[in-house]
This record gives C-alpha cells, sequence and structure tokens, in this order.
C-alpha cells in the first residue's frame, strides 16, 4: 500500500482520505490525521503528534 500510495502522489499528484475506527490504520499509512468527534474536528495534526500524546478524549 505504501509503494503505491507513494506512486499515486507523485505521479498523478494525488491525495488519499481513509475513513476509519481503526486507529492503527492512520499509524500505519503515516502523513496527517484529523480525529473527528460527532461532525466536529477534536484533533488535526501529524499521526505521530497526534497518536501520540492525544489531547482530545475522542483521541
Amino acid at each position: 500500500m505504501g509503494r503505491l500510495r507513494h506512486q499515486l502522489r507523485t505521479t498523478l499528484d494525488l491525495a488519499l482520505l481513509v475513513v476509519t475506527h481503526d486507529l492503527s490504520v492512520p499509524r500505519r499509512l503515516g502523513g496527517d490525521l484529523l480525529v473527528l468527534d460527532g461532525r466536529r474536528t477534536a484533533e488535526p495534526g501529524r499521526v505521530d503528534t497526534v497518536l501520540g500524546g492525544p489531547t482530545s478524549p475522542a483521541t
């Protein structure tokens, strides 16, 4: 998945939006993360930062 994602991003200038309830998925993918609580933004940031020291109970 990582190699394919890199190819799509670099050759076609594409982004990937992944919607999941499993926080191990964004940890594997890396990049940016946006945690939602209902319809509100609970915690935006880099995956390492957000998951390494969450500041919201939703995370």
